[in-house]
């Protein structure tokens, strides 16, 4: 991502995990929170001001946990995610996902 939280580069594990190509998702010029992020599993909309992953760009903070991100079908998957300085990782529970995806 860069500074506005947008997403600059996606791999092709990305897009299968997120369901979105990088052109889709450079085409909505929006942080990416409001692509994979914006629902609670619960249902309720996540708004990025509560989103602990962007309040860690602005503060340069150290995040590390999990979360739970929306596939572009609307079905819910687990995320692992480190920050460190000024660059964010996520790293998708792949094993997890694809599980789901598939039983």
């Amino acid at each position: 991502m860069d500074d506005r939280q947008h997403c600059i580069y996606m791999n092709r594990a990305a897009e299968e995990l997120t369901g979105w190509k990088l052109a889709e998702v450079l085409a909505r010029d929006c942080p990416l929170h409001d692509i994979v992020h914006h629902t609670y599993p619960d249902g309720r909309p996540f708004p990025l001001h509560e989103c602990a992953i962007d309040r860690a760009f602005p503060e340069n903070n150290q995040e590390r946990g999990e979360e739970v991100f929306v596939h572009r079908d609307g079905h819910f998957y687990p995320v692992a995610l480190r920050r460190a300085q000024s660059t964010m990782t996520m790293r998708t529970s792949l094993a997890r996902s694809l599980r789901s995806r598939y039983q």
